[in-house]
């Protein structure tokens, strides 16, 4: 799989967009995915005080020729004279060169400046509407997931938090006994340094640490000289050694932003790491990532946030817990995580994009055949189907088939309700089958059963109704499904279930005559009691109504999900 990524910022430049560009961009290339970057290092950008201007539309010819090479186009912003002239000239621009190529668009902040309130409102109620131009859209949580769901054009959405290599900042050393907080970021108007200066008026016997440079430097350096802090201390930018160095040394980390342009906080995971005690305003998004962890005040509240402060350092308990927890947290997240994520999504967006090209546009004679060996080469797998249930029936019939042999295939009817698929398309729930997770029907049967390594069985819901399954498999010497495949082909099923409802209903009018009844496949073999549903659940109980049939039958069986 081929990526453009385009984001206002990369490494080696310093900020939270471009902290999530390289740490995408080397996991997901580690994952054999090719991603080239377009930043501010190739596009030129002009920078007045807060605002910034990009060059994206003078070079969108140079990339409009680039564009019919990649599978993925991978939008960030919303960062004004960038995003807003990526995703309409990017939607024109595939239309034009390639249209199977989808656009996944990671949406990080709304734009938020002081004094421009009303028309950073009608710019973010403008931006939004071309979210829709996008075929996913992925927030950093699950507050700004909900935010872009009700938007007027919204699109799939996703939640996918960002990430933290914990072990790269747990040094596990102790902290000094005298109170140390610690600010980190750039400095400027949208992360109130300014609100942590005025409440450290209050706060004595401690330390304040301010970590990043900013063209707002001067400016607070005269105001803490002027509310006559003495203990207030202006690193500018450091070293990465230096940094993690700063967060081993501190209780607290403060992240006072009083903007929505502070959507997520990549430091506060940092600090969490290192076993600061994450506070910050109340800001949506912001407060996901702190969580029972920490603490949160209103935006520019200073007296509130001096509370706090005083409270950690007056209780040495509570800091020693909240420590304890918000490594915890921080160690939960992980930039692996992020890129697992990320690789489903974009498997989803291109594969769901490619079936719906396939139907509406009638250019391959056998699209979901075409289209199921895309599914199963994405998905790792050797043998897939996918069987569309008739209309007006309880009967599953397989549609389109990878590596599955013609009687197989021929001899596919299952009811809904029997076997793993009928279960599946019964119970509207996918499962997740590893010969691993079955040693006890092997054992009552004494039988090799099944040469798969591991199987995927997933429902296609259109609305309430259970339009078919999809199929996937992996043979021996292959590594297991995981959940999170099991996430994003589910996802692809949802997805895609509006098509094959809408091609089950043409297949039933291009029949002329209906297929001569006969029985479901498998249904002479010997029912299952209660009391073997009992011991090996409803699983392996279906695995037991498939075990005495020959081992290479059952194998394909499997992978066509009328086995088991």
């Amino acid at each position: 799989m081929r990526v453009l990524m385009l984001v206002s910022e990369a490494p080696p430049i310093k900020s939270g967009i471009a902290r999530v560009a390289g740490e995408l961009t080397e996991r997901l290339r580690a994952r054999g995915i090719t991603i080239d970057v377009l930043s501010a290092n190739e596009i030129p950008r002009w920078t007045f005080g807060e605002f910034r201007f990009s060059s994206l539309a003078l070079h969108w010819p140079r990339i409009q020729r680039k564009l019919a090479d990649y599978d993925i186009l991978h939008i960030h912003g919303t960062v004004p004279t960038f995003s807003d002239i990526a995703l309409p000239l990017g939607r024109l621009g595939l239309k034009l060169a390639r249209p199977s190529t989808a656009i996944v668009y990671t949406h990080h902040s709304d734009i938020d400046i002081a004094g421009l309130e009303v028309p950073a409102g009608i710019y973010n109620r403008l931006h939004s509407r071309l979210l829709g131009l996008a075929d996913h859209v992925v927030a950093s949580t699950p507050t700004y997931a909900t935010m872009l769901e009700n938007s007027p054009m919204a699109t799939r959405v996703s939640a996918v938090r960002f990430g933290v290599e914990a072990e790269e900042f747990h040094t596990g050393s102790n902290k000094p006994d005298r109170f140390n907080v610690l600010f980190v970021g750039q400095l400027r108007p949208y992360k109130a340094v300014d609100v942590l200066l005025r409440a450290w008026q209050r706060v004595d016997n401690a330390d304040l640490h301010i970590v990043g440079d900013g063209h707002q430097r001067a400016e607070l350096e005269a105001l803490a000289k002027r509310l006559n802090l003495k203990s207030v201390h202006f690193h500018g930018s450091v070293s990465e050694k230096q940094l993690k160095e700063a967060y081993a040394q501190a209780h607290a980390l403060v992240l006072p932003s009083n903007r929505k342009a502070e959507a997520f906080g990549l430091v506060l995971l940092e600090g969490m790491a290192a076993g600061c005690v994450p506070i910050s305003s109340d800001l949506p998004g912001v407060s996901d990532v702190v969580g029972t962890s920490g603490f949160t005040f209103p935006v520019g509240d200073s007296d509130a946030l001096a509370d706090i402060l005083l409270k950690l350092r007056d209780d040495t308990r509570l800091r020693n817990d909240l420590s304890v927890l918000a490594v915890a947290r921080s160690m939960a997240t992980d930039w692996d995580y992020t890129a697992e994520a990320y690789h489903g999504i974009y498997r989803q967006a291109y594969l769901g994009k490619q079936l719906s090209l396939l139907l509406s546009k009638k250019i391959h004679p056998a699209p979901l055949q075409r289209w199921l060996r895309s599914v199963a080469h994405e998905a790792g797998a050797d043998r897939a189907s996918i069987m569309l249930r008739v209309p007006g029936t309880h009967t599953l019939r397989i549609a389109a088939s990878i590596g599955l042999s013609p009687h197989v295939v021929n001899d596919s009817e299952v009811q809904v309700g029997q076997r793993i698929s009928g279960f599946v398309a019964h119970t509207g729930r996918s499962m997740l089958i590893s010969r691993r997770n079955m040693p006890a029907v092997a054992r009552l049967f004494r039988q090799k059963g099944s040469d798969l390594t591991s199987s995927l069985v997933l429902p296609v819901c259109d609305g309430n109704e259970v339009v078919g399954v999809i199929n996937l498999s992996r043979g021996p010497g292959r590594v297991a499904f995981t959940e999170a495949d099991r996430t994003w082909v589910g996802r692809l099923a949802e997805q895609v279930a509006p098509l094959l409802a809408g091609q089950r209903e043409r297949n039933a009018e291009q029949s002329h005559s209906p297929s001569p009844s006969r029985p479901a496949v498998g249904t002479a073999q010997p029912a299952v009691s209660p009391t073997m549903m009992r011991r090996v659940g409803a699983v392996g109980a279906h695995a037991a109504e498939k075990a005495a049939m020959p081992t290479k039958v059952a194998s394909e069986a499997d992978a066509a999900g009328v086995g088991a």
